[in-house]
């Protein structure tokens, strides 16, 4: 009897969630960029993320550029990365041993598919006019990013050139941008119910909070991605917003000192004693 129960458990041993963790995470992501592309470019749910942004974000003072979605490519590419890396890219040959199995990757691919689902979640609630659901769907990204930040130790500790850049690397581009689009999903939704929908003064006080805030994030962690990440965010919002001197202005410096802050704190002056 016990022999039958073990063999009718290994017929279903294929479905334990470690082993096919991996797989559910590709897939996952596969399907989020599918979605993502649809819904930027066809009106499936009455709007699109393209026509949010050319015409549904007029007249407000943070309006970036649509190129700002580019950086979605980067992350989607990152995040294939951090697969890849589970499965040999972090050995060098031969490779004879795998990251995935292990209960720390296992952890952060259960929240990568938790960041999808609430990007693809995301992606409808804002393309369907829905800005305060859709904000509350960029929150829910940041969380599970910065749960992966904390578990991944990123910028905390020493660890070798391929995990960095295949695994650190992807996750701080994809927290530094989920960042950007929450700050501009949160700002639409106040945009919507005009409050201060035109109000530069409002404008150029959110690009500061946000500044302020990259550049404590920048301090504690000295983060290259995340920061690349941010100022691409803010270019684009000074791009965008030529006809506006003030956020313009501040915008590109706040890039600017965002750049130099990152710059002098991987290359400090030397101390005198």
């Amino acid at each position: 009897m016990d022999s039958n129960k073990a063999s009718s458990l290994g017929q279903f041993s294929f479905l334990r969630v470690p082993k096919a963790l991996p797989g559910l995470t590709v897939l996952m992501i596969l399907l989020s960029l599918v979605f993502n592309l649809v819904i930027t470019f066809s009106d499936l749910l009455g709007s699109s993320i393209l026509k949010q942004f050319l015409t549904g974000l007029e007249g407000m003072v943070i309006a970036p550029s649509f190129y700002v979605l580019a950086l979605w490519g980067g992350v989607y590419l990152g995040l294939f990365a951090v697969i890849a890396y589970q499965f040999g890219l972090g050995y060098a040959f031969p490779r004879n041993h795998e990251y995935w199995h292990q209960p720390l990757f296992q952890r952060v691919n259960r929240l990568i598919m938790t960041a999808m689902l609430c990007q693809v979640l995301w992606a409808a609630l804002f393309a369907a006019h829905q800005v305060g659901l859709a904000t509350l769907a960029t929150v829910g990204v940041l969380v599970a990013l910065i749960k992966i930040y904390r578990a991944l130790d990123i910028g905390q500790s020493r660890v070798s050139r391929r995990r960095r850049w295949f695994c650190h690397a992807p996750i701080s581009l994809y927290l530094g941008w989920a960042t950007v689009l929450t700050v501009i999903t949160a700002a639409t939704g106040l945009h919507s119910t005009g409050w201060l929908a035109n109000g530069v003064v409002w404008g150029v006080l959110v690009i500061l909070a946000l500044a302020l805030c990259s550049a404590k994030f920048i301090h504690s962690y000295v983060d290259f991605p995340f920061t690349l990440a941010i100022v691409w965010g803010l270019m684009m919002v000074a791009a965008q917003q030529q006809q506006v001197e003030a956020v313009n202005l501040v915008s590109a410096y706040a890039s600017g000192i965002l750049v130099f802050w990152l710059a002098y704190l991987k290359n400090p002056p030397p101390q005198r004693f």
